[in-house]
């Protein structure tokens, strides 16, 4: 089995068990590329069994987590339908190991973007909706203890999420000056626009 195979496996495991491993950079140091390439991997196997991949996810969007991080780039990782729990707005804390709650704006696009280069015109004339959302994230990666290699190969940290009913366009509301506010028990824990997101989210 590859060192790729091997630790796509690992991070899957854990996934399986709530169990957290050893930072994936012990084996690949900070390789951006070898760490997609562990994901790749991690992503393979949740397709084997049956997973769906319904979008994507970017993480490393702030430009203060990146600095904390020591990269100048966000990172991507897959969402796929087993995490969407929209409907219920709860999840299953039994296989979490230390899950955090982050607010998101959700893009979802009316049609499929095809070109190579893609410009921002074609971006946004692809947005049909905008959603506030809630993303549950976690490491497999033993209390935290990551650096960029380990979120990318953890699938970019992803857990869950949860996307709120109601939703604007483009020519509704502008992303990088729409305000958000998460609450924990009627309290506000957090707030601010999307122009914490590398001063624009699209």
């Amino acid at each position: 089995m590859s060192l790729h195979k091997d630790l796509g496996k690992q991070l899957f495991d854990s996934l399986n068990s709530g169990q957290s491993i050893a930072p994936i950079r012990d084996h690949i140091d900070n390789n951006v590329d070898a760490a997609y390439a562990v994901q790749k991997e991690l992503v393979a196997l949740r397709k084997e069994r049956g997973e769906k991949v319904v979008g994507k996810k970017i993480g490393l969007t702030s430009f203060a987590v990146q600095e904390q991080l020591g990269v100048d780039q966000p990172d991507y990782g897959i969402l796929f339908d087993t995490m969407d729990v929209s409907a219920s707005g709860t999840f299953d804390t039994s296989k979490a190991i230390l899950p955090k709650v982050e607010g998101e704006l959700t893009f979802v696009l009316g049609k499929d973007i095809t070109a190579s280069n893609i410009t921002m015109a074609m971006l946004k004339d692809a947005i049909s909706e905008i959603h506030a959302s809630i993303e549950i994230v976690d490491s497999r990666v033993e209390g935290w203890n990551i650096r960029i290699s380990d979120t990318i190969a953890d699938n970019a940290s992803g857990s869950h999420f949860i996307i709120g009913k109601d939703f604007k366009t483009l020519e509704e509301m502008d992303p990088s000056t729409a305000m958000m506010r998460l609450y924990k028990n009627g309290e506000l824990e957090s707030e601010g626009t999307g122009k914490a997101c590398m001063d624009n989210p699209l």
